[in-house]
């Protein structure tokens, strides 16, 4: 009993950071399109077709974070209930969520590089280098 107890417990840390790294990371990469137009000099008929991209991007993030967070409620209230055996299967349920949101992410990266020039293709690989190496999500280690 004392085990599983310890287990839910790091299991609940472990979630708790999963949580905070999502949200962070989420809203550090989602920026808005009009800096990607900016940055990499689209055309219009590329700023076009980046809206549309993110569009479909933001509501696949939409619709995993709100299983994320289904999920992590669901995990809350396993831990306050004397019998938490259903907390392991709330964090599957998270890491599914996230899993998906990781995958719908790439899904969108490659889906922009389809769009643009070779030399755009270098700035935009230099700009997610930037955003996803050279920082730590929860800011307590350099990578």
């Amino acid at each position: 009993m004392k085990r599983l107890l310890i287990l839910v417990a790091v299991a609940a840390v472990l979630a708790t950071g999963l949580s905070f790294t999502a949200a962070r990371w989420w809203t550090n990469r989602a920026r808005p399109a009009p800096d990607l137009v900016r940055a990499l000099d689209l055309t219009p008929e590329q700023a076009r077709q980046l809206a549309a991209a993110d569009k479909e991007y933001q509501a696949k993030v939409d619709e995993g974070c709100k299983n994320h967070c289904a999920a992590r409620y669901d995990l809350g209230t396993a831990l306050a209930k004397s019998d938490a055996s259903q907390a392991p299967a709330c964090v599957e349920r998270m890491c599914a969520a996230q899993t998906e949101m990781e995958r719908a992410t790439l899904a969108h990266i490659l889906r922009v590089r389809e769009f643009l020039t070779p030399a755009q293709r270098e700035r935009y690989a230099k700009l997610l280098y930037d955003q996803v190496c050279t920082a730590c999500p929860m800011g307590m280690h350099q990578p």
